[in-house]
This record gives C-alpha cells, sequence and structure tokens, in this order.
C-alpha cells in the first residue's frame, strides 16, 4: 500500500502537535516563583540595606533576602527554597 502525500503530512502533523503538547507540559510542571521589589519608606526614598523575609504559607518555608543598594530585593536566585 502506497500513501499519499496528504497520508503523511497528516502523520507528520499529528506527531508535531503530540510533541508540542507534551514539552507545554513538562513546562508546567516547575514549583517556582520570582519575587522582585523595592523597599521605600514613606517619602518614596529607597532604604538600601533593608531586611525582607518571604514566607511560603503553604509550606512554612521562610526566606530572608537583604535589599542592595537601590533598595531592591530579587528571589529569582531562591528558587529551590519556596
Amino acid at each position: 500500500m502506497r500513501k499519499t502525500p496528504r497520508t503523511a503530512l497528516r502523520a507528520l502533523l499529528v506527531a508535531a502537535v503530540s510533541l508540542c503538547m507534551a514539552v507545554a507540559g513538562l513546562a508546567q510542571s516547575t514549583n517556582s516563583s520570582d519575587l522582585r521589589g523595592t523597599v521605600t519608606d514613606s517619602t518614596g526614598a529607597v532604604i538600601p540595606g533593608a531586611r525582607v523575609t518571604i514566607i511560603n504559607t503553604e509550606t512554612g518555608v521562610t526566606t530572608d533576602l537583604t535589599t542592595n543598594d537601590a533598595g531592591i530585593y530579587d528571589s529569582v536566585s531562591e528558587r529551590s527554597t519556596f
């Protein structure tokens, strides 16, 4: 039995869609977050060296961060603890 180009194209399309769905499923399996912010006082001035505590209310895990010279905290590198 000889396959027509339309049948081969259909099989290729099904394979491509299946692969895309599998990859999309894997991309959703991460359990992480990125938290960023700026600590300021009541006048709007940034506060360098401020201590920021992030608490995961579901697990009770806490992460302590310190703001940089611009008053910014960034938890990108803290993925595994959330």
